[in-house]
């Protein structure tokens, strides 16, 4: 089956003449059609769309009276967005939303966010249609653009050929060099495994310095340059020990050439550019595992052995000077970063994630007895405070007093549901917000740091706060 694009989504409502008064007089889309579900008749089933119904701007509801909001989990859509044609065009339902008592929300993208009487988050933004291909384009410019994103990617895609080539090398260091058969090369697989465990544990600490060339130059050789020695050996313990070294330098490579293209290309065109890293690091891996036969049977397996391991290392001696540069050039948002830094919940967070989460941090002054977040409020930011103090006022009269390394809004976007409490300022307050999408993608795609704030959570919520 071939599917050509999405039809229409269907979410549930409470309250059928609610949602009917929302979606059409508030929104101004058309009723479409009032049926029923199919599989259960006593329930409605609203369609909305343009003014000719086009498949693929409907969004339908069915009814279950008195539906509680539901929670979503990692990974489930949470808001819908629709692309409208210009900014004067978002400038218009701003003011009207608000007109409405609609609360309303600009990103720092610039799309303006807002929800549904019963908590449904919708966004508008001007985005014109990409194909897979304009974006990729996209980022390729953006990477010719920036000297910085040509040398890290440029390296990263010859050690990417190289690790091609050592797919092969590999089986030939068993039967050749070693004289043993595929339990030495499982043996030589062990060892890379071990390297990258043990790479793991230094260049954590590693990734927290302001200068990182170096530390991506280092993963390049050690990734390279054992593989020009195990020409010259042919005894199975130095082996391993080289190929482990192996594996240390590609943790080294990967971990330092991530922070450093995050520092290096604006947060517009960050996903562009990794898309071009993934292709040309896919692409060197291929053409690398398909040239290593000739390069074997024109140069020999130590011949092989020994290109292999000085090509990467040659052009790190050539390029030394730019990635100096990058170093001097990077731009670390480097006050957020510092205060992520102290928060318990990002505190096993791996350095590239916080790096992405510090630089995506807006800045935001709040004066002193001004209201942060309301009570019952839709939840988009996590919030980190930098200077002043501020009161979490709760449901049963109790505040509690937040300072600077503080934080909150967690509970919001981690339980999906409306603000818990309402945080005003005691004196002038100084913060960082971080955007709902950003917040749950680093927190939910790493287990330790997901575990870390689902105990805040817990500590935070009163027994059964939140049930039914």
């Amino acid at each position: 089956m071939k599917l050509e694009g999405v039809h229409h989504v269907t979410a549930i409502t409470g309250d059928a003449p609610g949602n009917v008064d929302f979606y059409a007089r508030v929104l101004g889309l058309r009723l479409v059609k009032k049926s029923v579900n199919q599989d259960d008749p006593t329930v409605y089933h609203l369609f909305y769309g343009d003014d000719e119904g086009t498949p693929g701007n409907d969004i339908t509801f069915f009814e279950y009276r008195n539906a509680q909001p539901g929670r979503a989990g990692a990974g489930m859509v949470h808001r819908v967005v629709w692309r409208v044609g210009s900014d004067e065009a978002l400038s218009f339902w701003e003011e009207r939303l608000g007109t409405e008592g609609v609360k309303t929300e600009r990103t720092a993208e610039g799309s303006l966010r807002f929800a549904d009487p019963e908590g449904l988050g919708h966004e508008l933004a001007v985005r014109p249609g990409h194909t897979g291909m304009a974006e990729l384009t996209a980022g390729f410019a953006a990477v010719i653009r920036r000297p910085a994103l040509r040398v890290v990617i440029g390296l990263s895609a010859a050690m990417a050929f190289v690790d091609g080539l050592l797919e092969v090398l590999l089986v030939l260091i068993a039967l050749q060099l070693l004289h043993g058969g595929n339990g030495t090369l499982g043996w030589l697989n062990v060892a890379a495994g071990i390297g990258s465990i043990a790479g793991a544990f230094f260049v954590a600490a590693l990734a927290m310095r302001r200068k990182l060339a170096g530390g991506f130059a280092l993963g390049l050789l050690l990734s390279s340059i054992p593989l020009a020695v195990t020409a010259a050996v042919s005894s199975l313990a130095p082996t391993l020990l080289l190929i482990g070294v192996l594996g240390v330098g590609a943790v080294f490579c990967q971990v330092n050439g991530v922070t450093l293209l995050q520092r290096s290309a604006e947060n517009e065109v960050m996903g562009r550019v990794f898309a071009v890293l993934e292709m040309l690091i896919l692409t060197g891996l291929a053409i690398g595992s398909i040239a290593a036969p000739g390069l074997v049977s024109w140069l020999g397996t130590r011949g092989a052995l020994i290109a292999s391991g000085v090509f990467v290392p040659v052009l790190v001696v050539g390029l030394w000077p730019s990635l100096r540069r990058i170093d001097a050039e990077a731009v670390i948002a480097e006050e957020p970063l510092k205060l992520l830094r102290r928060i318990e919940i990002f505190a096993q967070l791996p350095e590239p994630v916080l790096e992405g989460l510090a630089a995506g941090a807006t800045p935001i002054s709040v004066a002193a007895d001004g209201v942060v977040v309301s009570r019952g409020e839709v939840g988009n930011h996590f919030y980190a405070i930098a200077a002043g103090k501020a009161a979490v006022e709760l449901d049963d009269g109790m505040t509690r007093e937040l300072g600077p390394g503080d934080f909150f809004g967690e509970i919001a976007l981690l339980r999906d549901v409306p603000r818990t409490a309402t945080v005003r300022a005691l004196e002038p307050l100084r913060l960082f917000a971080i955007e709902r999408e950003e917040f749950l993608t680093a927190v939910t795609g790493h287990g330790p740091t997901l575990a870390t704030a689902e105990d805040v959570v817990v500590s935070r919520l009163p027994a059964g706060a939140l049930a039914g």
